[in-house]
């Protein structure tokens, strides 16, 4: 009896030590991609937050910046007792930020979590492997990248891997991959994360989904409508021999599960007898490739020339991460302009804005007036008269008629609203009626106070306009946002007659698309471009563009269900001229980002059809009435069928 006593008192007191060790809040942070992400890009963690005692309500607040800048998210949590919390937190990463510090605050509780972060270089490429497999493209660190930093230094494929529970649901959080391979499991993703990476494609990213006996993603509604082909059945062929004449090595002679298909957009990289092996079809600024085998399995997976048959494939895609476009795409909305340092000036805001400031000379006379009567004429004055008693008077008098003076010439200042002028590039792909949008809002505000902001279905959003310190270094002021749908800036203050810029990204319901059916015909050294643009849309385009490599041609404008015929001869699609236009403005990101397709791509061609609109208006929403302005250019990608 004694014996089962004590045992008893020894296994409630281990209970209650390990209660005492336990803390009473729990902070947990999981990186979904690695520590990796590119300059400019998101660094996705997963936060897990938990309570071990009383219900608590708090704030979640991851921070980035450690030199320069610093940017801060704010995410409001409630816990109940013994429960877990559970965010996805996408922080944009700047060049030299080393770390991301994690910090819940609630109940009196405080705990704090630093994750560190590798940020590539310019160059390099990362590769997210989604599904269940763990290592198997070590053999991609072997392969160099096209790519060439401004330091002359060769890039790198670095792969990562990501299983499907923990592939995050935004476009945003994909910002610094350059490409993603589906495995056997990503079938398991769920509508919002296909939604994020159609989205992420059509900011650039390259989707390349195998085939296999396992491939069981490509039955999946959301995939069907990027591929390239269309997907019949799984059968084995005896060897592949076009697989060594792709890859410049040996054949495989050994047994191969693939994936028959027909092919239905884009274009058919390798094909054995009628059999599309590769296929590959553009979709916004990026592309999606089918293969109709899996590279990751046997016998392929042990074949000696795997090595070589990656780089022939990645050396045909292009690998420039959307964070790089998305950046580009702000400071050219910015205005901003590079010193001969290399860093980086505030330039001047193109805005509809306009404000009737005072003349300066009219304002020194003012002034000048005012200072001569205060002193030297009224003291001699009431000297005069014996009556320097009355200069409490006096002095105040003279200063409101020179206060009302001043309010005549800067009444018009005051009596303008607040107001929004938007810059916005919505990227889609024709026959979509969803678009992704990269953002610019350009507030004024005519009194001072604290406002409160709503960024409605926004990913990101930032306080775009950095301020020069006389340390030489750009200084972005905090911006807390609460994160959600929509993300709110609560308690915004601001100055009388201010000026303030903000940069947010977003998903956009066009409320209809462009109806688009182009043909290319190969005629010695031209194309024959022919086909029709109907415009779907509710609102109409203006200065609309086909553009094909370097050639553009003229559309003109579109009202809602107007159609146009286009039949031109052009050239065969070369990599734009060097003589670019502009860098910093969007003729300029966008004719780059075409010589990035073009360099690596040129096989396959593009068509984009660019055009201006004044709809829709995608300002953020404030409690105040707000005059509303909007600029957008839509820059869409076209499927175009060739014929030889």
């Amino acid at each position: 009896m004694r014996g089962w006593w004590l045992a008893l008192l020894v296994g409630l007191g281990s209970t209650t030590g390990s209660h005492a060790q336990q803390p009473p809040v729990e902070l947990k942070v999981i990186p979904l991609f690695g520590i990796r992400t590119t300059p400019n890009g998101a660094f996705p963690m997963a936060v897990e937050v938990r309570s071990h005692t009383r219900p608590l309500r708090g704030v979640l607040v991851v921070r980035v910046g450690e030199w320069g800048t610093l940017r801060e998210y704010r995410y409001p949590l409630e816990l109940p007792a013994g429960s877990r919390k559970l965010v996805v937190t996408t922080p944009v990463m700047q060049s030299y930020a080393g770390s991301v510090e994690v910090t819940f605050t609630g109940g009196g509780y405080r705990v704090s979590e630093r994750q560190n972060v590798e940020v590539l270089g310019d160059s390099d490429t990362l590769v997210v492997n989604v599904g269940d497999i763990l290592g198997g493209l070590q053999n991609l660190t072997q392969i160099g990248n096209r790519q060439v930093s401004r330091w002359r230094q060769e890039g790198k494929y670095l792969p990562t891997y990501c299983p499907p529970e923990r592939f995050p649901e935004s476009a945003i959080a994909l910002s610094g991959v350059s490409i993603v391979i589906l495995h056997s499991g990503a079938e398991r993703l769920n509508a919002e994360q296909w939604n994020a990476l159609r989205q992420w494609v059509a900011l650039g990213g390259v989707l390349i989904a195998p085939g296999g006996a396992g491939a069981l993603y490509l039955q999946s509604p959301s995939m069907r409508p990027l591929l390239p082909v269309e997907v019949q059945q799984l059968t084995q062929l005896p060897d592949l021999p076009a697989l060594g004449a792709f890859a410049q090595a040996k054949p495989l002679r050994q047994p191969v599960s693939v994936v028959h298909a027909r092919p239905v957009a884009g274009t058919v990289l390798l094909k054995q007898g009628n059999l599309p092996l590769i296929a590959l079809r553009p979709y916004g600024l990026g592309a999606v490739v089918f293969l109709a085998f899996h590279p990751t399995e046997e016998p392929l997976r042990s074949y000696e020339g795997i090595n070589q048959f990656w780089k022939a494939l990645l050396y045909q895609l292009p690998s420039r991460a959307p964070s790089h476009t998305i950046n580009a795409i702000f400071r050219a909305q910015s205005g901003e302009d590079p010193n001969s340092m290399g860093r980086w000036n505030s330039g001047q805001f193109s805005s509809d804005i306009q404000l009737k400031v005072p003349d300066l000379a009219i304002v020194f006379l003012v002034l000048a007036l005012y200072f001569l009567l205060v002193v030297p004429i009224n003291y001699w004055v009431l000297k005069r008269f014996r009556a320097l008693d009355w200069a409490w008077v006096t002095t105040p008098l003279i200063a409101l008629v020179f206060v009302g003076v001043l309010a005549r010439f800067t009444s018009d200042l005051y009596r303008k609203p607040l107001s929004a002028d938007i810059q916005s590039v919505l990227i889609v792909s024709a026959g979509a009626s969803e678009a992704y949008s990269v953002n610019s809002a350009l507030l004024f505000f005519p009194r001072a106070g604290l406002y409160d902001l709503r960024f409605d279905r926004a990913e990101l959003v930032e306080q775009g306009t950095p301020e020069r310190t006389f340390r030489s270094a750009e200084l972005v002021s905090v911006l807390s946002t609460l994160e959600g749908d929509p993300k709110m800036v609560q308690d915004y203050r601001v100055r009388n007659l201010s000026f303030q810029w903000f940069r947010y990204t977003r998903y956009v319901d066009l409320g209809g698309h462009i109806e688009a059916q182009i043909r290319l015909k190969h005629d010695k050294r031209n194309w024959l471009v022919e086909g029709r643009i109907r415009n779907r849309l509710r609102f109409p385009l203006k200065q609309a563009v086909l553009r094909l490599g370097d050639e553009a041609l003229l559309v003109g404008d579109l009202a809602p269900g107007a159609s146009r015929t286009v039949r031109q001869r052009v050239r065969v699609p070369e990599p734009p001229a060097h003589s670019i236009p502009d860098p910093f403005s969007l003729e300029g990101v966008f004719v780059q980002t075409q010589y990035a397709w073009f360099r690596q791509v040129s096989k396959t061609p593009v068509i984009y059809l660019t055009a201006e609109a004044s709809e829709p208006v995608l300002a953020p929403d404030m409690r105040d009435q707000t005059r509303r302005t909007a600029r957008n250019t839509l820059w869409v990608t076209i499927p175009a069928e060739v014929v030889e």
